[in-house]
C-alpha cells in the first residue's frame, strides 16, 4: 500500500497509478514538475514514497531536468559605447526559438524613436530571427540607456506569479521579451573622463589629474584653456 508521496518542493508533485499494488504487480509514479518556475535552471528534486513495507517504508526518487528558455535573445544586452555623432550605428542580435511551438514576432517597440529594429528569419539550422538594431544619426550626444520590447506569441507566465513573497523573480514572461540597448554618442571632440574627482589631500599638497582630449580630425588643436576657479590650473601637450 502506498500511503503518501512526500516532495521536497511544492513545485514538484507525484501520484501513483494505483495506491494498492497486488503481490507481483507494479504501479507507476507520475511525477510533475512546474518547469516555468525554473527558467534556464537545472533543478534536482526528491520524492519519498511512503508505504506499508516494514523493511523499506520509504523509497526515495530523484527528479532531474535541464530546463531551457523557450525563447531567448543573444546577446542579452546590446552595447554601443563608441558612436560618432552624426553617424548611424547598427548591431545584430538573435532571437532564438527553443520551444516546440513556432515563434512569431507580433510587434517590436523601442523606448526611443532614435532606435529602430528590423527582423528576418535566421538563415541557419537554428530557428528564430535575426534582429538588426539601428541607432539613428541624429541620436543626441552623450550616454543613452534604452529598451527594446519584442512581443511574441509565446506564453506569459506572470499570471501565475504570487502577489507577494519570495520567488516572485523566477517567473518568466515570454510574451514580452526585453533587450536593453546601452551606448554613448561622441561628438567631434571627446574628453575622457567626463568628470574629475581630486579626492582628498594634505594642506599644501598639489593634486593632479589627467584628461585626454581627442578628435577624429587630423587638424584638431587646442588653442587655449580657461578655468573659472583661480585655485585650478591646467596645461596641455600633444
Amino acid at each position: 500500500k502506498i500511503r503518501r508521496i512526500e516532495t521536497s518542493c511544492l513545485c514538484a508533485t507525484a501520484r501513483p497509478t494505483m495506491w494498492e499494488v497486488p503481490p507481483g504487480g507494479s504501479a507507476e509514479i507520475i511525477a510533475k514538475m512546474e518547469a516555468y518556475k525554473f527558467p534556464g535552471d537545472k533543478p534536482v528534486k526528491t520524492l519519498s514514497i511512503i508505504t506499508n513495507d516494514p523493511d523499506e517504508p520509504a523509497v526515495g526518487l530523484t527528479i532531474t531536468a535541464v530546463i531551457l528558455d523557450v525563447a531567448r535573445i543573444e546577446p542579452a544586452v546590446v552595447l554601443l559605447p563608441d558612436i560618432q555623432a552624426g553617424q548611424s550605428a547598427s548591431f545584430e542580435a538573435k532571437l532564438i526559438q527553443e520551444g516546440l511551438q513556432p515563434l512569431l514576432i507580433r510587434k517590436i517597440e523601442t523606448s526611443s524613436p532614435k532606435i529602430s529594429v528590423s527582423h528576418s528569419p535566421l538563415q541557419t539550422k537554428r530557428k528564430g530571427y535575426l534582429l538588426t538594431i539601428t541607432v539613428a544619426p541624429d541620436m543626441p550626444e552623450g550616454q543613452f540607456d534604452e529598451m527594446i520590447t519584442i512581443f511574441t506569441n509565446y506564453g506569459n507566465y506572470t499570471s501565475r506569479q504570487p502577489a507577494r513573497g519570495p520567488g516572485a523573480e523566477i517567473y518568466k514572461n515570454y510574451r514580452q521579451l526585453k533587450l536593453p540597448v546601452k551606448g554613448a554618442v561622441k561628438g567631434a571632440v571627446s574628453v575622457t573622463p567626463h568628470t574629475i574627482n581630486f579626492g582628498s589631500g594634505a594642506p599644501g599638497e598639489t593634486l593632479r589629474r589627467r584628461l585626454v582630449v581627442s578628435s577624429a580630425s587630423d587638424s584638431f588643436e587646442i588653442e587655449s584653456l580657461s578655468l573659472a576657479d583661480p585655485g585650478l590650473s591646467a596645461s596641455f601637450k600633444p
